[in-house]
């Protein structure tokens, strides 16, 4: 299956010109004209790559490389950020935004080329890391559910990891991350028997689900 490239750019010819040349690739070009249609599009399509003009009209690529960047659905989406001004001062803000790499207009084609495989290699290893960690979470859970004195234990280890955290003054993120929170969290759901396990009430702090007894 071709790689899925999303093109956010307001300027209607470079947006056309990119697409031409994304096509003539063999990659899926998807088009957005701003920034609210680059967000509606990444979550719904999830594409392998980003290619954001940093000067759009209603939300700028700064902002719309933040919010995709710490969305979990979107996160481990490469960003390319298309800007007219190779300055230190932009290349911060993008740094900051979260983006993975940088391409001054008008480019060369060739270098086009070079950034795009770049960045698709690194989302495929990505995808191949985040298919073996599924296995492996499997795995566990279905080794920890074989013996009454381990279930629960990797939930009880995160809560534990979790208040010494909150004890520590660290921040605490809406959503785990990482291979560890990702097992805690594919953990809770396994218990609460539900997808959204990361509702408000859902899990209490000893690890039962709302609505149901503890044994």
């Amino acid at each position: 299956m071709a790689a899925k490239i999303l093109i956010a750019d307001d300027n209607q010819a470079m947006r056309e010109a990119i697409i031409r040349f994304v096509e003539a690739e063999g990659y899926t070009a998807l088009a957005a004209r701003n920034g609210r249609e680059a967000l509606a599009l990444a979550l719904e399509k999830q594409p392998d790559l980003v290619l954001l003009d940093v000067t759009m009209p209603d939300i700028d690529g700064f902002e719309v490389c933040r919010r995709l960047k710490n969305d979990p659905r979107t996160a481990l989406i490469p960003i390319t950020m298309l800007t007219v001004l190779d300055s230190p001062d932009h290349r911060r803000y993008g740094i900051e935004a979260g983006a993975d790499d940088f391409l001054t207009k008008p480019f060369d084609e060739r270098l086009l080329r070079a950034r795009i495989q770049s960045q698709l290699r690194t989302k495929r290893l990505t995808d191949q890391l985040e298919r073996t960690e599924s296995v492996i979470v499997a795995l566990a859970l279905a080794v920890e559910a074989k013996d009454m004195y381990t279930e629960g234990h990797l939930w009880r280890l995160a809560h534990y990891g979790e208040q010494l955290a909150i004890a520590a003054g660290l921040r605490r993120r809406s959503q785990p991350r990482g291979m560890a929170g990702r097992v805690v969290a594919r953990h809770r759901q396994n218990r609460c028997g539900g997808r959204h396990f990361a509702k408000a009430g859902a899990v209490d702090a000893g690890g039962v689900c709302a609505g149901q007894a503890t044994s």
